[in-house]
């Protein structure tokens, strides 16, 4: 949620030599111009692909831009993207279309003829890719997501209501309840909403109707489209849209599956030539919304009587209400793994690197509990004694550059003068400074900033990318914790050095004996 407030950043255009060490990037062989489109379906493992994002960003291999650009933004984009001279300089970036991107559908074959044009000059590597879902699996996941807290929040007003507990009712009176248009179980919303995964899919903005189905004159799907009703957006999804929506996705260079995630993300590393080791992740634990507080962070078991207690019967409800999800699942999502083994030289080959990047997952999955639980620890603690104790940030992302690098990109402002409305300024801030963190054209900067502005009109600042060295304070800490016993294993097994290189640096105080940070 924190990447998808930052949806435009700004970045210089070179990096000055002074500085080229500083990041991993710099030493390492990549794409002169590299692209990557990441279509996020609500889902369907798009957060994790934001996470990795933000860690490349980190790290400065690309600049990430998120949640998807407003559509005047977008057609410059996709001119910028267009020019003949594309890859003629530097440049490296990470696109995130998820909510909000009228213009998806259209745009495909667009941004498909620009990267076989790209791909035929051998000018800039440009990327396509989305996953797909078993559709059982998704309608739970989404309902969990989305539905599950509206419904239960519903049952326990009304039933406070019936009791007559008034005073302790969540929402009064009964009239006032959630209404009942998401049904009371798991069962009875699907059997309500069909082909939930390939609309999401083909227009994301169907998932207003779907979150808000009394919604009244919702707004077209598409750019220029007719406004349809919730009812007939559902009723006009057909075989015409599949055949949309096969052809859009034939395009794209990975339609990989949520069941074989790792296994998309071993043919993105072929494809923009990232280590394998920064392609690792840390599961995102789902944030259900609108539960009741008794019920916060908690996930009702398939099992639970208002869940999906007889699976059989769910798969066949769902293969009934579903049959384009079920035809997108068996074209893309069932034959991928099998795909991508033979993308990179068969079944073994595959399983060996499979097993190895596991082993890089699981070695920072244990990182990021360990750290978790040293934080939790120091929250307890009082303020006066926090000094005394190891106490390190939570896991982020962008943690594993921050503790590797003596320097590292993160987002920043610009402030704007006071009064001074965004939209007027972004003409007028220089895309060149002296804290540039990766190559990126000065047109691109000026777009990505005149996008945050368009969408935050009074802002008072606007974003850029700066290089930047980590504090003192978060050193030392976790300093601190990577050398006591049993966090050293954690910390050598995720890649990083248990004493930091901005240790090294010479206006940090020294904290043991031996003159270690």
């Amino acid at each position: 949620a924190m990447w998808g407030l930052l949806l435009a950043m700004g970045v210089p255009t070179a990096l000055p030599s002074s500085k080229a060490g500083l990041l991993v990037a710099n030493s390492e062989k990549l794409p002169r111009c590299l692209v990557v489109v990441d279509r996020h379906n609500h889902k369907s493992g798009g957060t994790t692909i934001r996470d990795i994002y933000a860690h490349q960003q980190a790290a400065g291999r690309c600049l990430y831009w998120g949640y998807g650009p407003a559509l005047p933004s977008w057609e410059k984009l996709m001119e910028l993207l267009s020019d003949p001279l594309l890859g003629s300089s530097p440049l490296r970036l990470c696109l995130e279309l998820h909510f909000r991107v009228p213009y998806y559908a259209e745009s495909v074959p667009k941004l498909a003829a620009i990267r076989d044009r790209a791909l035929s000059a051998g000018t800039c590597r440009v990327v396509l890719m989305t996953r797909v879902r078993e559709p059982l699996a998704y309608y739970l996941s989404f309902w969990r997501w989305a539905i599950m807290g509206r419904q239960l929040t519903d049952r326990e007003c009304r039933e406070k209501h019936a009791l007559g507990k008034h005073a302790g009712a969540r929402v009064l009176p009964e009239t006032a309840c959630p209404d009942r248009l998401h049904g009371s179980s798991f069962v009875e919303w699907a059997a309500s909403v069909p082909n939930l995964q390939s609309r999401l899919l083909l227009d994301a903005g169907a998932a207003t109707c779907i979150e808000e189905p009394s919604r009244r004159n919702p707004p077209p799907l598409r750019l220029n489209g007719p406004k349809q009703s919730c009812a007939a957006q559902a009723a006009n999804f057909g075989a015409e849209q599949q055949k949309e929506l096969f052809k859009i996705l034939d395009l794209h260079d990975i339609v990989g599956s949520v069941e074989a995630f790792d296994e998309h993300l071993l043919v993105l590393q072929k494809l923009t030539e990232w280590r394998t080791a920064d392609l690792a992740y840390v599961h995102n634990t789902p944030c259900y919304h609108h539960l009741p507080p008794q019920f916060k962070g908690i996930a009702l078991p398939d099992s639970h009587p208002l869940v999906c207690p007889n699976r059989t019967q769910c798969a066949e409800l769902i293969q009934k209400i579903a049959p384009i999800d079920g035809a997108v699942w068996r074209r893309y999502g069932l034959p991928f793994r099998a795909k991508v083994a033979r993308e990179l030289g068969g079944e073994s080959v595959l399983d060996t690197r499979l097993a190895e990047f596991k082993r890089q997952r699981v070695a920072l999955a244990a990182l990021a509990q360990g750290l978790a639980n040293a934080s939790a620890e120091a929250e307890r603690l009082p303020r006066g004694q926090l000094q005394n104790v190891a106490s390190p940030q939570r896991y982020y992302p962008e943690l594993r550059v921050r503790m590797s690098q003596r320097s590292y990109c993160r987002p920043g402002k610009v402030a704007l003068a006071k009064g001074q409305l965004a939209e007027r300024a972004v003409a007028t801030i220089p895309p060149t400074g002296d804290t540039f963190c990766m190559p990126v054209p000065p047109k691109l900067i000026q777009l990505m900033q005149a996008n945050y502005a368009r969408q935050r009109p009074m802002t008072h600042h606007l974003p850029i990318v700066e290089l930047h060295s980590q504090p003192p304070s978060s050193v030392r800490g976790f300093a601190r914790w990577a050398q006591r016993a049993g966090n050293a294993q954690l910390v050598r097994a995720a890649g990083l050095p248990s004493v930091p290189p901005a240790c090294e640096a010479s206006d940090l105080i020294p904290v043991d004996e031996r003159g270690r940070c």
